[in-house]
């Protein structure tokens, strides 16, 4: 792969091949890699990525012979959202959620985090919100900083249910565009 990250909008056609790599990542992370505490086939789902992929909201990149990046960019947040005070003070519907941000391990610690964090903002800027939001699992300290060093102001934590993880701690963070 070159330096340059070629993010595009997932293809129904490749969900099967998304799932793969989704859960493979996942695995690995059950293997001591950091990051968030997935669960194949629970989070993300089949079903997760098949609404994101058939809405549009799944990008992903490959270097030629498998994905390497991943994210999904949609206006839905969790609840736990509401419980926060945004450093923009901007209502929910003027904002963009970053979900599944992933990177092969491979890749890490080389510049293609910062770059997928800027293709969410450039992407953000396209369907004209006016700051990005995304939560981090507590004791993600890879992401937590790769997002500090962007610019994401801290905004407080919350205890949000996901599939995966149940209840537990997340840290939000908010980049106002």
């Amino acid at each position: 792969m070159d330096t340059t990250l070629r993010m595009q909008a997932a293809q129904p056609e490749e969900l099967p091949r998304i799932c793969d790599w989704y859960w493979r990542l996942a695995d690995q992370m059950h293997k001591g890699e950091p990051g968030p505490a997935w669960t194949r086939g629970v989070y993300p789902s089949e079903d997760d990525l098949r609404k994101l992929v058939h809405a549009g909201e799944l990008y992903v990149a490959e270097d030629g012979t498998d994905y390497v990046a991943g994210v999904a960019i949609t206006h839905d947040a969790n609840e736990g959202y509401d419980n926060v005070e945004w450093p923009s003070g901007l209502p929910q519907e003027d904002t963009v959620v970053v979900h599944l941000l992933a990177l092969a391990p491979e890749l890490r610690g080389q510049g293609y985090g910062s770059e997928l964090v800027t293709f969410c903002v450039e992407r953000a800027q396209e369907m004209d919100a006016q700051a990005v939001r995304l939560d981090v699992l507590a004791g993600n300290t890879p992401a937590e900083r790769l997002y500090e060093s962007y610019g994401f102001e801290y905004a407080g934590e919350a205890t949000v249910f996901y599939e995966d993880t149940g209840w537990a701690d997340f840290k939000l963070y908010e980049l106002e565009l």
